[in-house]
């Protein structure tokens, strides 16, 4: 009898703890969630645009994204390389456009050298790792896929360098 009045006792002490914990554990699981941070690299002037590449940090995920003007106005993402953690490695990455100014495009020339990305200003959409991707509304999407696809050659006017940047390991 005694043993069960103190299982009982001690099941409606664990049962009031929770009632008093539970909205704190709640609002906190709620912070990490909403929590969305941008870092912007550095910005260049391309001919009239103006363009930027972030890194986008959510609470379990990363995005690599250039941002452009998009048609009417507010910013467009294309996004370079998404993460599954909360990080970025190591990179530098390097913006060309030839000298008329209409489009860019974005090397990561370390560690390795790789074509990134292709972009036609003006477009809505942009030649990616991901395929062809519809520039993105927001640097957060809710997920990224695709296929490789051949980029465009160069034309006769070769790219020039206009802005390379550089990130360190968030690690």
């Amino acid at each position: 009898m005694r043993a069960s009045v103190i299982e009982r006792f001690g099941t409606f002490i664990m049962l009031g703890a929770l009632i008093i914990l539970w909205p704190d554990l709640r609002v906190e699981a709620q912070v990490v969630i909403a929590e969305h941070e941008q870092e912007t690299l550095g910005s260049v002037q391309v001919g009239n645009y103006s363009v930027l590449v972030k890194i986008a940090y959510q609470s379990d995920s990363a995005l690599l994204a250039v941002a452009v003007p998009g048609s009417d106005g507010s910013s467009r993402y294309i996004p370079l390389i998404g993460s599954t953690y909360r990080g970025v490695s190591s990179f530098q990455l390097d913006l060309l456009s030839p000298d008329f100014n209409d489009e860019i495009w974005v090397w990561m020339s370390w560690p390795q050298r790789e074509l990134l990305a292709y972009y036609r200003f003006g477009s809505e959409t942009a030649l990616t790792r991901f395929g062809r991707v519809k520039l993105l509304e927001t640097p957060f999407p809710q997920y990224l896929s695709g296929a490789p696809v051949r980029f465009p050659k160069e034309g006769a006017e070769i790219p020039r360098l206009r802005a390379s940047f550089f990130h360190y390991d968030d690690m």
